[in-house]
């Protein structure tokens, strides 16, 4: 498959494109860019550029041709103004995206999840779950522990096969996973005091929240 390969980029230069900077006057170039198929039945080729964490797609016509000139071109028009009409280059945006990112993954969010979609193997992990303890912390390794014993029971690897498990680790809290069809979440309870129902109550308005209630009851 085309995706089965890509660039190697440092903090600038083309995951799909061409493959060396040209400021470096001792690097050769090799051009690399995948033909996508769209859901409306075309095809385009796929140019994708990375910028100090940010990742800018296009999507060429399928006959225009893409070479070393109109790389060039295309990152220029990215990260250099040619007039004050362009819009914001990379350069600029870089620092606001990075604030707005810093200030979404230090706010805290209510659940402490994981989620995880085997059909199209999307993932989602709640921004705060390492607050239930790092690397050496005895909740951390009941966490894990937990994770990869209900994980199993999920997929049914003792031959049993579950949709839904709910443990109580003492006095940390509760650990909960569900399944529903291809759909599994994990979900972190932090009151020691939470009673079952109660637990039951928080799994069904926290899938409710997040999910618009995908998972089956």
């Amino acid at each position: 498959s085309s995706f089965g390969r890509a660039h190697l980029v440092g903090e600038e230069g083309f995951l799909f494109g061409r493959s060396r900077d040209p400021k470096r006057s001792n690097s050769s170039s090799s051009i690399f860019v995948p033909t996508v198929y769209l859901q409306d039945g075309g095809t385009a080729k796929l140019v994708a550029l990375m910028y100090h964490g940010i990742m800018v797609l296009c999507l060429i016509d399928a006959s225009a041709p893409v070479d070393l000139k109109f790389l060039d071109e295309l990152k220029a028009a990215l990260t250099q103004h040619d007039s004050e009409e362009d819009g914001m280059t990379l350069v600029e945006l870089h620092p606001l995206i990075s604030q707005e990112f810093d200030t979404i993954m230090n706010e805290v969010e209510e659940y402490k999840f994981l989620y995880h979609n085997k059909s199209n193997h999307a993932l989602r992990l709640s921004n705060n779950i390492a607050t239930w303890g790092g690397p050496g912390n005895p909740k951390s390794a009941a966490m894990y522990h937990g994770w990869s014993t209900m994980q199993q029971a999920l997929q049914g690897s003792s031959g049993e096969s579950f949709r839904e498990i709910n443990i109580k680790f003492g006095d940390k809290g509760w650990m909960v996973a569900k399944r529903s069809l291809e759909r599994n979440f994990y979900l972190l309870l932090d009151d020691p005091r939470m009673s079952l129902s109660k637990c039951q109550e928080e799994v069904a308005r926290f899938a409710s929240i997040h999910f618009q209630n995908i998972f089956v009851q």
